[in-house]
């Protein structure tokens, strides 16, 4: 406890003139003829109110200090409950406004599922009849299908049960795999003749 702390010098420990160096630095009066008993008792009573008052503007501090720590943990509860309370009104009148979707829900109208080709990948059979669109031109140009054209075979493959809906591709898909597919035919191509040509080279 701060009450039995004493701020300053033990008087018991002091000589008669270090004492009364004490007494005359804390303006107090004594008789210069007093006896050392007497000037040590004067000397304690001024350190004991000293540091009485002290512990008094110690505890006044500490307790302003709670007072506004309260105030402050006041005004953040005040403020959380009211963030709370409009949240809990704002889903209320979504609620009743049926709008349901409200902000940090994924609308289904911006999704893509169902849609025809909506970004989903080719099944392997309708590349293999893309391809065999593609090289119908291979002999004869006049036979080379375009994009629309091998939409529309597919579409009719479509109506006749030989392919599902969820097959078909947009037309930009085909677009996409006509372009791809014929840089990779060319290569092939590139490689093929450069193979053949070395052979010819090798048997001569």
């Amino acid at each position: 406890m701060l009450s039995n702390v004493m701020f300053g010098p033990d008087p018991t420990r002091l000589s008669i003139s270090e004492i009364k160096k004490e007494l005359d630095q804390r303006s107090l009066e004594y008789d210069a003829k007093e006896n050392r008993t007497n000037l040590i008792n004067l000397l304690k009573a001024n350190i004991q109110q000293e540091t009485s008052n002290m512990i008094k503007e110690m505890n006044d501090t500490h307790e302003l200090n709670i007072v506004v720590d309260d105030k402050v943990n006041d005004k953040v509860t005040v403020g959380s409950k009211k963030q709370k309370n409009r949240k809990k009104q704002i889903q209320q009148e979504n609620l009743e406004n049926k709008n349901y979707f409200y902000s940090g829900w994924a609308l289904k109208e911006n999704q893509m599922y169902g849609k025809k080709g909506g970004g989903k990948r080719m099944t392997e059979t309708v590349k293999e009849i893309l391809k065999s669109f593609f090289h119908a031109g291979d002999e004869d140009k006049s036979e080379r299908y375009t994009a629309k054209d091998m939409l529309q075979d597919l579409q009719q493959r479509e109506q006749m049960g030989e392919l599902e809906t969820e097959e078909i591709p947009q037309l930009k898909t085909i677009e996409n795999w006509i372009s791809r597919y014929s840089s990779l035919h060319k290569k092939e191509a590139a490689k093929k003749a450069k193979a053949t040509a070395s052979s010819q080279q090798s048997a001569k």
